[in-house]
């Protein structure tokens, strides 16, 4: 198995746990402002696409900072393990 594959089931898996833990939560006294929380969805998106989409991959955003190794997906693995 590939690094990304790895290191997409241990999202899912995060995931999992994260959606486990939500359903069997306490319901909140206090909520965020509906506007609030468009804008902090709003600015998630855009981060997504800035760093996940091919067509933004252009400029100081399509620089590769390392090289494209095992090495280095070794190392990303083991960070993303880590937490």
């Amino acid at each position: 198995m590939h690094a990304y594959s790895m290191v997409v089931v241990l999202w899912i898996g995060i995931t999992v746990v994260w959606v486990a833990g939500a359903m069997s939560a306490k319901q909140t006294v206090r909520r965020q402002s509906r506007e609030s929380r468009r804008m902090q969805l709003l600015l998630t998106v855009a981060a997504y696409f800035l760093l996940f989409s091919p067509l933004l991959n252009i400029g100081i955003l399509g620089w590769h900072v390392l090289p494209n190794t095992r090495t280095v997906h070794g190392v990303g693995l083991g960070i993303a393990v880590a937490g």
